[in-house]
C-alpha cells in the first residue's frame, strides 16, 4: 500500500467515526409539557347541541356560529357569553366542549386540564355518567373556557368518570 492509498484509508476512517461519533451524541430534543391557565367563562346543561362535539375557537367569527349553533335559537344567552369584544381573540383562545343530548339528569362534562407539548394542545374531558335512579330529562351538558391564546393544534381527550 503506497502513501496516497493509506492516507485516503485513513481519512475514510477518520471521516466514518466522526459520523458516528456525531449520531451516538446526537439527542433528542427533549419532549416537555406545562400546564396551560383555562378560566370556565360557560358551564349548564342547557344547549341545542345534540350531538358530541368540541370548539377551538380563535376569532369572533368561529365565536357567533359556535353561538348561534349552541344557544341562539333556544333561550337568551347570559350577558357574560354576550358581551365578548372582538379583540379579545387577539389574546384569548376559546375551548368549548359539548356533550350531546343525554336523556336523564345526572350527566356532566367538564374540562379538568390544558398542557401544551412541543407539537400540541392536550384538552383533557371528564364526562361524568350518572349512576342509580333520576328522571327523565333531556339535557345538553357544555363547558367553556378561555386561556391564553393558542397556536398549536389542539386535541380533546375524553374520560369517563
Amino acid at each position: 500500500m503506497n502513501r496516497r492509498e493509506f492516507l485516503k484509508k485513513s481519512l475514510e476512517f477518520i471521516l466514518i467515526c466522526s459520523i458516528l461519533l456525531i449520531f451516538s451524541c446526537w439527542k433528542n430534543p427533549v419532549e416537555y409539557s406545562i400546564t396551560v391557565d383555562f378560566e370556565t367563562i360557560g358551564k349548564g346543561n342547557m344547549s341545542t347541541i345534540k350531538e358530541k362535539k368540541s370548539f377551538v375557537i380563535n376569532d369572533y367569527t368561529e365565536w357567533n356560529k359556535m353561538w348561534e349553533e349552541a344557544f341562539e335559537r333556544f333561550f337568551s344567552p347570559p350577558e357574560y357569553l354576550l358581551n365578548v369584544p372582538n379583540t379579545y381573540f387577539s389574546r384569548y383562545t376559546i375551548l368549548a366542549v359539548y356533550m350531546g343530548e343525554c336523556h336523564i339528569w345526572g350527566y356532566e362534562i367538564n374540562i379538568l386540564d390544558i398542557t401544551e407539548s412541543n407539537n400540541a394542545i392536550f384538552v383533557k374531558v371528564s364526562e361524568k355518567t350518572p349512576q342509580g335512579d333520576f328522571h327523565y330529562l333531556s339535557i345538553n351538558p357544555y363547558h367553556i373556557v378561555k386561556t391564553t391564546k393558542l397556536k398549536k393544534p389542539v386535541i380533546f381527550e375524553s374520560y369517563n368518570q
